[in-house]
């Protein structure tokens, strides 16, 4: 963003203070969802561990969703209190009409890596968040800087959405591939 003056800075930062309470809930949601599927997981009850996967995704899904309708409508109180000037002002608006949506696709990569790191298979976890941090940034964002500062936010959005969707289908593939051989425990 440097390159692009200090309002394109100045919209990146008013963005990145936003993010941490906007999405805290999706942030809580992956650090409470891990004892809970080590436990079903070391109960051998495999149907649970899948179906905490699905309902922390629905749950990912709400509160993005709920974010993105409360930054679209108070966008303007948002401007107001930041007060952002020229492109950051626009770089605000186009998060919160359409980027704000790409964050569900982070939330997808966090969960995975709760399933991961709780289904031995930290490495997965390592390997996704490294390569969402280089792979998927990095060049996607210096393709992107040639439209200017916006196409550095599309970039970064390209890369949430490729390793989120990865991610997440991949920690399916781990969660079905759990030991079903095993008899199932019934509740008493």
């Amino acid at each position: 963003m440097a390159r692009f003056g200090a309002e394109a800075i100045s919209g990146q930062t008013t963005i990145d203070r936003i993010i941490p309470v906007a999405f805290a809930f999706v942030f809580a949601l992956t650090g409470s969802v891990g004892p809970i599927v080590s436990q079903n997981y070391g109960a051998q009850y495999y149907h649970r561990v899948r179906e905490t996967l699905v309902a922390s995704l629905k749950m990912t899904m709400v509160c993005v969703i709920i974010t993105w309708i409360t930054l679209y409508v108070f966008q303007n109180e948002i401007v107001t209190i930041f007060a952002p000037k020229g492109v950051a002002l626009d770089i605000v608006h186009l998060f919160c009409d359409y980027l704000v949506a790409s964050y569900f696709f982070l939330g997808l990569l966090f969960v995975s890596n709760t399933i991961f790191n709780n289904l031995s298979r930290p490495l997965f976890s390592t390997g996704f968040n490294w390569g969402r941090a280089t792979l998927g940034t990095i060049p996607l964002v210096w393709i992107g800087a040639h439209w200017g500062p916006f196409g550095i936010l599309y970039g970064q959005a390209v890369g949430m959405i490729i390793f989120g969707s990865v991610a997440v289908l991949t920690a399916f593939w781990v969660v079905n591939h759990l030991d079903h051989a095993t008899p199932r425990k019934t509740l008493r």
